[in-house]
């Protein structure tokens, strides 16, 4: 998925027509917008797109996320955020910085946004001379979560043939839920799936 740096004009001031100098303070926004469900979305789709085999009925979340390229430390961040915490939020900061225009002269002034799945970010980098930037490219990687679908019962007239992956008693420490009972060996083996749905 692709994500793309632009330059946004915050002002542009003529002062080519008065012969003193002229200030101007701005107040400008560092905006980080994360949101999980866009970024996971978007990863769905575009792994559909690329013929990717995904069961039609499993629930899929993000494991990871990777930039290709250069990207800014605070959107490696907010994607790494947006990943861990499942976030849906904005974050929102002022900042304040005072710019001269001389006389008889002319100044424009632009911010570097970020746009990308899931991640919007107006950083703080203010420019008078904005310089074109690379797209980058956001690879997100997928695994479908699991379910409980059922629990096996295990007899066995043996401890040796304790099965593996069986539910732990964190209780009484023993596995064997007919401990201290007369008659066979006793376990609960889970059943996984990945289907959100019986097929």
């Amino acid at each position: 998925m692709d994500g793309y740096y632009h330059w946004e004009l915050i002002f542009d001031i003529d002062n080519r027509n008065n012969s003193g100098h002229y200030e101007r303070v701005i107040e400008f926004e560092k905006v980080t917008k994360e949101s999980y469900s866009d970024l996971r979305e978007l990863s769905l789709e575009t792994a559909i797109k690329t013929g990717q085999k995904l069961e039609a009925s499993a629930s899929y979340e993000i494991y990871s996320v990777s930039a290709s390229a250069y990207i800014d430390v605070s959107i490696a961040s907010a994607y790494k955020t947006t990943v861990e915490r499942q976030s849906e939020e904005t974050i929102t900061n002022k900042e304040k910085q005072t710019f001269l225009v001389g006389a008889n002269s002319r100044l424009a002034v632009y911010q570097l946004i970020f746009d990308g799945p899931g991640v919007t970010y107006k950083t703080g980098i203010i420019s008078t001379n904005p310089d074109p930037k690379a797209n980058v490219t956001i690879s997100c990687s997928l695994y479908a979560k699991t379910f409980l679908k059922d629990i096996d019962v295990v007899y066995s007239s043996s401890s040796v043939e304790r099965p593996k992956n069986l539910i732990v008693d964190n209780i009484y420490h023993d596995n064997d839920i007919n401990k201290g009972f007369q008659g066979k060996y006793v376990w609960l083996v889970p059943v996984w799936t990945n289907h959100t749905v019986s097929p």
